[in-house]
């Protein structure tokens, strides 16, 4: 499950589909976000702490984006713009490439991506170019993105590659189709307001899916097009953003993004849905307060039930980092490690304490029940 982008700026009214038609016939996952109909021991059989090993080569500050691929951690850090590979355990394996001006080497990371077809690690530079790297850390190319655009984040699909890039105005498309053999375009979708247009994808299985982080519909990405898959109905609390006073008008654009924030802080957007994903058990999603605290939801398929996990007194941010049919991955807050003490048996909260503050920070595995 792919990472979550956080640039801040909610989308709303992108593809024609809005808030209002929270009634649309597609499948609709009901959740009251103050109660829960499951509990903890009902989801989850088990917990692990993974302490991340620390070495001058391995260190890391803030693990952005995890992918898992044949037992091991690609692990993206956004402060240090570094990719560090660890074992299930967290044992360090190498680092993959390192910012510079060399070959194959970059001014700035802002994603990372595998294509598991093909066994190759794509660095993804924001301006002009991508790095294919062979999954030992050795460099295949370099290549440029198509009109040299700007993007965000790389996904695969089919043999196809789905890239996302931040609009420029309210006609730019931001999800890009390309064809990786000769790079050129397939497809755009996409467009509308600037300022409500980000957004994030996850695959289950051999699917692709987008959500935007202030919508509650989840579109399944193909080739030839994006479709509502599913919708999250929280009832009372559902985000309207007709009830705020934005034009959308690109004239508009600073003073409207300056009010925004406004709202983020002071609550009046209360949250973004910063993650989503699904197993075959149960869909996920991530629910970031006021950038303060997380509400996950596991709502479970075969009967509706759902568990809201995380409370505003941790104070912290919980969402999933790998998102699989057997377990999730989430990254701990060392100032917290408390919190977990009652989910985590002895043993594994006895590595939490052995913690030092010039440690790596550690991740939690959590089991789902079979």
């Amino acid at each position: 499950m792919k990472k979550f982008i956080l640039v801040l700026l909610a989308s709303y009214f992108m593809f024609g589909c809005t808030q209002k038609n929270i009634g649309i016939d597609c499948l609709t996952l009901s959740v009251d976000l103050n109660r829960s109909s499951l509990y903890y021991n009902d989801v989850f059989s088990g917990a692990e702490v993974i302490p991340l090993e620390t070495t001058d080569s391995s260190l890391i500050v803030y693990p952005f984006e995890a992918i898992e691929y044949k037992e091991n951690l690609y692990i993206y850090d956004l402060h240090l713009a570094k990719t560090c590979v660890f074992d299930q355990k967290g044992k360090f394996i190498r680092q993959i490439g390192r910012k510079g001006q060399g070959p194959g080497e970059y001014s700035w990371l802002q994603s990372i991506s595998i294509d598991k077809k093909n066994d190759v690690l794509h660095l993804i530079e924001p301006i002009g170019k991508f790095h294919d790297f062979a999954l030992d850390g050795k460099l295949i190319a370099t290549r440029r993105y198509p009109n040299g655009s700007v993007y965000h984040s790389m996904h695969h699909l089919d043999d196809h590659i789905v890239l996302w890039s931040p609009p420029i105005d309210n006609e730019s498309d931001c999800i890009i189709i390309i064809n990786p053999q000769t790079m050129e375009i397939i497809n755009t979708y996409g467009n509308g307001p600037i300022l409500l247009q980000d957004g994030d994808f996850y695959s289950c299985n051999e699917d692709l899916y987008f959500f935007k982080y202030q919508e509650n519909y989840v579109y399944k990405v193909t080739k030839d097009s994006l479709e509502i898959s599913y919708q999250w109905d929280f009832g009372k609390d559902n985000l309207n953003m007709y009830d705020l006073e934005f034009t959308y008008e690109d004239e508009n654009y600073q003073a409207e993004k300056d009010l925004y924030w406004e709202y983020m802080k002071n609550g009046t957007i209360p949250y973004l849905i910063i993650n989503q994903g699904q197993n075959s058990k149960y869909y996920y999603a991530c629910l970031r307060h006021q950038y303060k605290y997380d509400k996950n939801i596991f709502y479970r398929k075969s009967d509706g039930k759902y568990l809201v996990f995380g409370e505003e007194t941790w104070n912290m941010p919980t969402n999933a980092l790998v998102f699989t049919d057997d377990y999730l991955i989430i990254l701990l807050n060392r100032n917290n490690y408390y919190n977990f003490k009652s989910i985590l048996p002895d043993s594994e909260y006895k590595k939490l304490e052995a913690m030092t503050e010039d440690d790596n920070p550690c991740l939690l595995k959590l089991y789902f029940k079979k």
